[in-house]
C-alpha cells in the first residue's frame, strides 16, 4: 500500500468504483456484493473496523454516484472504460 494510504481510503475508492460500475451496468448485483465483501475482508484483516469500512465505502459510493451523474456522455464512457480496465471486465 502506498505510504499514507489507509484501508479507509481504499474502501472509499472501492465505493466510488462500485458506483461507477453500477451506472455502467457491467456487473450483476451478486458480483458487486462479492467484490465489496472481498474489500471488507482485506480491510478488516488490515485493522480497519467493519463499521469504519462501511462508513468509508458509503462515502465513496455517494461521491462516485454524484460524479457519474454529473458527467457528460463522453466522460461517463471514459469512467466506465477506466473501471472496466481496473476490474478486468
Amino acid at each position: 500500500m502506498a505510504q499514507g494510504t489507509t484501508y479507509g481510503d481504499l474502501a472509499s475508492l472501492g465505493g466510488s468504483m462500485q458506483a461507477v460500475a453500477e451506472a455502467c451496468g457491467d456487473y450483476s448485483a451478486a458480483e458487486l456484493a462479492q467484490m465489496k465483501e472481498e474489500q471488507r475482508r482485506i480491510a478488516v484483516q488490515g485493522g480497519t473496523s467493519p463499521a469504519e469500512f462501511e462508513r468509508a465505502f458509503k462515502a465513496g459510493h455517494a461521491m462516485g454516484t454524484k460524479k457519474i451523474a454529473g458527467a457528460t456522455s463522453a466522460q461517463k464512457q471514459k469512467m466506465c472504460n477506466d473501471v472496466r480496465a481496473m476490474l478486468g471486465k
